[in-house]
């Protein structure tokens, strides 16, 4: 059987973000990414090592099959998957944030520490190379919807610098 969760999440994003670059590059604009190398070895997402508690293959190995496992039987994670998704589109990032920070989707130190990486840490990284980008031209800025609301948020962040955030029409 196929996971929708896993196909909504995973391959819609992926050939949103080909398309996007696809077009930016036809229009031969720039294309920054958010993200290096080095940053993303240090938080341990590129080899995804923040998913695991041991550097030996055998306990990854056992990790990953049940994490595949929970995944497998968390309908309530693909329920808020698709409420997430709904509130995208009706730009509602507070449920966002709500459904995101759900006691049962952190309901583990480890989940908690993996949201705190991927997500908040990330939003840190980028901020600066969001606010060169900004003072140097037009923009179009373009992050996963995890990355939008709350606190730490790239939303809030710019806030914060002193910018002026207002929703697409």
């Amino acid at each position: 059987k196929t996971n929708t969760y896993l196909l909504d999440v995973n391959f819609t994003r992926i050939n949103m973000d080909s398309k996007l670059k696809r077009m930016a590059k036809e229009k031969q604009l720039p294309i920054i990414e958010l993200d290096s190398a080095e940053e993303l070895d240090r938080l341990g997402i590129r080899d995804m090592s923040v998913l695991f508690s041991s550097e030996k293959l055998q306990k990854k190995s056992k990790e990953l099959v049940q994490s595949i496992r929970e995944l497998k039987q968390d309908s309530i994670g693909m329920q808020l998957a698709k409420k997430r998704k709904e509130a995208y589109y009706n730009q509602d990032l507070a449920l966002i944030e709500e459904m995101l920070t759900h006691s049962k989707i952190l309901n583990t130190k480890k989940k908690k520490l993996i949201y705190n990486t991927i997500n908040t840490k990330r939003n840190l990284f980028w901020i600066d190379k969001i606010k060169s980008s900004i003072n140097e031209q037009s923009t179009f800025i373009m992050v996963g919807v995890a990355h939008l609301p709350g606190q730490k948020g790239i939303l809030n962040l710019l806030r914060n610098e002193g910018y002026i955030v207002n929703p697409a029409k």
